[in-house]
């Protein structure tokens, strides 16, 4: 990968990340205002409290692995 590709992909997983973490605190204001979650996986992980487990600290894991990996995929595609 190019110096500018690098940058642009690490670009696009931090905001990825900091968008995830902007999402949970939304969801979680709106939800004590009074909404309800329509999405069934989520309204699930919010009863059984693995909502901001997996929002704040599994997601953003997650997209770091990715940044971390993408250098040996790159260079696993060039030796084909």
């Amino acid at each position: 990968m190019d110096a500018k590709s690098d940058r642009l992909a690490g670009t696009m997983l931090f905001l990825a990340a900091v968008f995830n973490i902007i999402d949970y605190f939304f969801t979680t204001k709106v939800l004590n205002l009074g909404a309800e979650e329509w999405n069934p996986i989520v309204e699930y992980l919010i009863d059984i409290e693995l909502f901001v487990v997996i929002k704040i600290l599994i997601i953003p894991v997650v997209l770091l692995l990715i940044w971390k990996l993408r250098s040996w995929c790159y260079c696993q595609r060039k030796l084909s």
